[in-house]
């Protein structure tokens, strides 16, 4: 599923964070109560080192006979080419028990903000109404994201301009809040989802304006590099 708990939503995107869903079960016994999980991305019919290996310690309700595992995040790498790959999830857990099982899906096209956001469980919502500004039905339709979050800022302008204070330094210095929210480019925008995702966020709710004024007024840092 694109995130946990998320929407099947395939074909993947590279960047997106991706979890094998599993249910561990037992013929009567009781499930032990730690599982040490490991799951494997590859290319389709690729031998050697894992493309990216993740390793999860699961802790089992005491007695339970069966299990849904889904908090397993794999990250696809942003530079991840088109084609078939294959995750295979080994659980191990005490007295010898071990299970595996492998799932193959379809990666296209290029990393997409949108995705990342919703199966990250990152909820941006608007300045007037509260509410969220996408969700994951917008997946299959044709959301122009930065489009979107433009229009937010154009529509909140006048709030910005009593509200922020000049900005004083970085590539906004010398705007106030108006001009700041009315003279911002798609390029800006885009800057601020890469500084948004380049962090480790999950499960966050927050207002966009808000964030999005925050990262102008600490001079709209980059994204860090990748290592």
């Amino acid at each position: 599923t694109l995130g946990q708990r998320g929407p099947q939503s395939g074909p993947y995107h590279p960047g997106d964070p991706v979890h094998p869903t599993f249910e561990l079960s037992t013929q009567g016994d009781s499930l032990p109560t730690r599982v040490d999980v490991t799951a494997e991305l590859r290319r389709e019919g690729g031998q050697g080192e894992p493309i990216q290996a993740v390793e999860e310690t699961v802790q089992v309700p005491d007695g339970a006979v069966g299990f849904v595992v889904d908090q397993v995040r794999l990250a696809l790498p942003d530079d991840l080419e088109a084609g078939t790959y294959t995750v295979e999830v080994t659980a191990t857990g005490g007295e010898e028990q071990q299970a595996a099982a492998t799932a193959t899906f379809e990666v296209t096209g290029g990393p997409d903000p949108l995705r990342q956001l919703v199966g990250r469980g990152l909820v941006m919502t608007g300045l007037r109404s509260g509410q969220p500004l996408y969700s994951a039905a917008d997946l299959d339709r044709s959301v122009g994201l930065v489009d979107l979050l433009l229009a937010e800022l154009e529509s909140s302008a006048e709030a910005a301009e009593e509200a922020l204070p000049a900005i004083e330094g970085g590539r906004f210095e010398g705007m106030s809040g108006g001009e700041l929210f009315r003279e911002s480019t798609p390029q800006d925008v885009t800057d601020f989802l890469d500084y948004i995702l380049a962090s480790d966020s999950q499960a966050a709710r927050f207002a966009f304006v808000d964030a999005y004024a925050q990262w102008a007024i600490d001079g709209a840092p980059a994204a860090p590099a990748e290592p």
